[in-house]
């Protein structure tokens, strides 16, 4: 949040009553002469002086004391909000607006964590949404078609069904492909092959290239929450590419299989 400009108004108001005493006799004395009372001594009025301006240090400094905002602490309330609403609609049986209300919640989560990688508040904020809505989504589908009357997204793997390979494969491009196998650590087994280099020929010169460009960008907000699940399971972190093969992370694709 921004503090806006600092405002400062020096007001000085004077007021000044003039008392005139009258002489006033008195009773006489022993002497006879009569006792003059004298006049009360006019009080002394001192000019205002202005305060000062604050200099630039002392309001970075007032401001620096103001009550920060927390991004994180931010973006867990408003998908907290989000999911709420959407469970309200899913109790009421408008499963499409619940499945969106779902959808932003955990999108906004994972812009926050795009922008704070790493965050483990947000990391857990997410794997506790999602195990809620995939809860919700599984009594779904038990009394009916679940969330199906949300419109899914194309799945990455349904191009694949098409994909034909060349009678012969560069041999630069095997030797590439086997230097970067052995230079790089896998936790699965890569077998190099023409079945497997007619698919990476396809992901880096054919159609394939613009949908593995877009899905390895789209991995970064996901990785994060899938490696840390690969290893609550035990499995292999590879696996994770296998997001890739099928949907390009996609969380909503839909293949026609």
């Amino acid at each position: 949040m921004k503090a806006g400009h600092i405002g400062i108004l020096i007001a000085a108001a004077l007021a000044t009553a003039c008392h005139s005493t009258a002489k006033k006799q008195v009773p006489q004395a022993r002497t006879g002469a009569p006792v003059v009372s004298q006049p009360a001594p006019r009080p002394v009025i001192l000019p205002a002086i202005p305060r000062p301006e604050p200099t630039p240090s002392a309001i970075a400094s007032s401001l620096s004391n103001e009550t920060t905002i927390d991004p994180v602490g931010v973006a867990i309330v408003e998908s907290r909000m989000r999911f709420e609403t959407g469970q309200d609609l899913y109790r009421n049986g408008f499963m499409a607006k619940a499945r969106n209300e779902f959808d932003t919640a955990v999108d906004n989560l994972l812009e926050s964590s795009s922008k704070y990688p790493q965050n483990p508040r947000i990391q857990r904020e997410i794997l506790e949404l999602v195990t809620r809505i995939h809860t919700l989504e599984l009594a779904a589908v038990q009394n009916g078609d679940g969330f199906a009357d949300q419109a899914g997204d194309h799945a990455a793997i349904d191009d694949l069904q098409n994909v034909t390979f060349p009678p012969v494969i560069d041999p630069k491009l095997k030797q590439v492909a086997e230097a970067e196998v052995r230079a790089d650590k896998h936790d699965l087994p890569i077998e190099l092959n023409d079945r497997v280099l007619g698919f990476l020929e396809y992901y880096q010169n054919g159609r394939g290239r613009n949908s593995i460009i877009v899905g390895l960008e789209r991995m970064g907000m996901y990785r994060p929450m899938i490696q840390g699940i690969l290893r609550e399971e035990g499995v292999p972190l590879d696996l994770i590419y296998l997001c890739q093969a099928e949907s390009a992370f996609l969380p909503r694709a839909l293949s026609r299989a």
